[in-house]
């Protein structure tokens, strides 16, 4: 799964990332006035970087409001319609730049090889990506391995998970992100076979 916001804390070596506190985003067509949910979302997330923060004051209106949080960070944000896509973080316009995070990390997923973190409140999944595929994935909750796969095809391959001290609870296969054939499951002393 890949979130708008991950693309953000997956490249943050983007000169975006210095001092980020003013963002502008207008469309055409943009009649909505919910932008906290259609626009602002991954915006507020790349500020503030965790959800670890204590709002002090939201001020303005709901297209152009300004934010201060208990730590004393501001920020500015404004959105709605205009008669062309505009949008900008900080000086830097996202619009027109060829050089962005989401253009990267797509190039590098489907093309290219190396590792995709991804950290979601306590969950953090580890993906490894060879010649734009998939082919081993870890899940950690709490920082314990809690589940491994590894993938021989698209949506196929074989899977192992852990209780919360880390012992194997179970290994098998999976075809279209569902359990196939004989199943092992280790409880005390005992492996127990499954068929699916």
């Amino acid at each position: 799964r890949l979130y708008v916001d991950d693309v953000f804390t997956w490249r943050d070596d983007y000169d975006i990332y210095d001092d980020v506190n003013h963002f502008v985003w207008t469309k055409p067509k943009q009649k909505d006035i919910n932008y906290i949910d259609r626009l602002a979302y991954h915006h507020f997330y790349m500020w503030v970087l965790d959800t670890d923060f204590e709002i002090r004051d939201i001020t303005g209106e709901p297209n152009d409001f300004k934010i201060e949080l208990e730590d004393g960070r501001t920020a500015e944000f404004f959105y709605g319609y205009s008669s062309q896509v505009i949008h900008f973080v900080n000086n830097e316009d996202m619009t027109n730049n060829q050089n962005n995070p989401l253009r990267t990390m797509f190039e590098f997923l489907f093309s290219g090889s190396g590792n995709y973190e991804l950290k979601k409140g306590e969950k953090y999944i580890l993906s490894k990506v060879v010649e734009g595929k998939l082919i081993a994935e870890k899940i950690y909750v709490d920082e314990l391995l809690r589940m491994e796969k590894k993938y021989d095809s698209c949506g196929s391959g074989t899977q192992k998970t852990f209780d919360l001290k880390g012992e194997k609870i179970s290994e098998g296969r999976f075809k279209s992100n569902k359990k196939v054939g004989d199943w092992k499951y280790f409880i005390s002393d005992s492996i127990y076979y499954v068929k699916f």
